[in-house]
């Protein structure tokens, strides 16, 4: 076995071996560098499905591609919800990061399953991750 050569280089993909970046295939997470998104296998195709909504009329489209839902990102007459399921195509789930001008770290929190809940504010925008949260009053959210 040969010695493993130790360095206090800052970590890139270069220099760290692969068995660093990733845990056992038999733990639940698992770890990479920033912007080097790995999807798990066995995962579930993206899709998306669109609700919007005002006082008038609802409309639902469903298995929309990405450049689909920018006409309603502007759309300030109606409410709409995007409905994303599956982590399966990392393209579409980059698309979707560049057309809702998602931070970087934040779509490696979304890929890296499962996550501890948390809410941040990324440029305006509130992200939060959880199993499932609960409204419990006007200003507070139970997050499971």
């Amino acid at each position: 076995m040969k010695p493993v050569h130790r360095s206090r280089k800052k970590p890139s993909a270069d220099n760290i071996p692969l068995k660093s970046l990733h845990r056992h295939s038999t733990q639940n997470h698992s770890w990479s560098l920033p912007n080097k998104l790995r999807l798990a296998q066995d995962i579930y195709p993206t899709t998306i499905n669109l609700l919007d909504y005002d006082s008038g009329k609802v409309i639902e489209r469903l298995a929309l591609s990405p450049d689909d839902c920018r006409p309603y990102l502007n759309n300030s007459s109606s409410i709409s919800w995007f409905d994303v399921t599956g982590l399966g195509n990392l393209d579409i789930l980059q698309q979707i990061s560049e057309i809702f001008g998602l931070d970087p770290y934040l779509l490696e929190d979304i890929i890296n399953v499962p996550h501890r809940p948390k809410v941040e504010e990324f440029s305006g925008l509130l992200s939060i991750i959880t199993q499932m949260a609960v409204i419990q009053t006007d200003s507070y959210i139970s997050c499971i």
